[in-house]
């Protein structure tokens, strides 16, 4: 054993949380209730500690845990009198859903910015979605907003979960590092108006490729649903729309590519518009 806590040695209440544990990963309906939702993996796990997310409980199998980094975590949230529970590799993997099991797992606060937050209007970019249909999608599309300096991500509406356990894995860690706010659409749009910001729109039918648009600081890059695309609403709301040009045998990309194509286009954008005020 890797800690002297007793929080280590609460086995009494293992099926419990055990039992919890898979409960939360089933249930969106438990995690909002109880605002906590549930994670795994070395990299989320740091994640989640390096951008000071709220960790309610720790789960872990000294037998299959293999970092010392996070070995010397849990400890110290062991020490801060964090809840702390030392599994069997079995008992561990029955509430792992990854192929190789990492051996450490947190049951973590949920964190949600509000639309008023002043970097709406100050951060260089920001997803919005309203309906995906792959979690996975949405959370590769979070990996790409933090690789090209990305604040975050707006969900309008209850159709989208920013705290699946499929969005939270596709991550990579990079979901603790993004900022997430949600909205109504009546709020988003008069929150937009009221700061006068540039709201683009993937669009097949526009007329400006992405790479023939100007992307302003701040952007918002507003993404449809795999298959019906842009909602009725989210068009209104934007203020502009782009295509990106394909072949002609090609008649759509995933979403996840096709957003990532137009935050690379954002940042591209950005760097130019500094490399002319360093050099007029």
């Amino acid at each position: 054993m890797f800690g002297e806590s007793k929080s280590h040695e609460a086995r009494a209440d293992t099926p419990e949380i055990l039992a919890h544990s898979r409960a939360l990963q089933a249930s969106r309906k438990l995690r909002d209730a109880q605002r906590v939702f549930f994670i795994e993996g070395i990299r989320n796990f740091l994640s989640a500690l390096d951008h000071e997310w709220e960790i309610e409980s720790t789960l872990y199998s000294e037998r299959l845990l293999k970092s010392g980094i996070a070995r010397s975590k849990i400890r110290s949230l062991a020490r801060q009198g964090i809840p702390t529970f030392k599994l069997s590799p079995e008992e561990f993997r029955s509430i792992s859903t990854t192929q190789q099991a990492s051996g450490v797992a947190a049951l973590v606060k949920q964190r949600t910015w509000p639309l008023e937050y002043d970097g709406l209007t100050r951060g260089p970019l920001w997803l919005v979605v309203q309906s995906l249909q792959s979690n996975g999608n949405l959370g590769s599309l979070l990996r790409t907003s933090m690789a090209v300096g990305g604040c975050g991500l707006i969900v309008v509406g209850e159709e989208v979960d920013p705290f699946n356990p499929d969005l939270i894995r596709a991550s990579m860690g990079s979901f603790f590092a993004q900022k997430i706010i949600a909205t109504t659409m009546p709020k988003l749009k008069t929150q937009c108006r009221k700061h006068s910001l540039q709201i683009v729109g993937a669009c097949p039918k526009a007329l400006s490729t992405h790479f023939g648009f100007k992307f302003e600081h701040p952007s918002l890059i507003v993404l449809g649903n795999e298959r019906s695309g842009l909602s009725p609403e989210l068009r209104d709301l934007c203020t502009d729309f782009v295509y990106i040009p394909m072949a002609e045998n090609i008649d759509s990309l995933n979403v996840s590519v096709a957003g990532s194509i137009l935050m690379y286009e954002a940042m591209r954008c950005a760097l130019q518009a500094e490399s002319r005020k360093r050099h007029p």
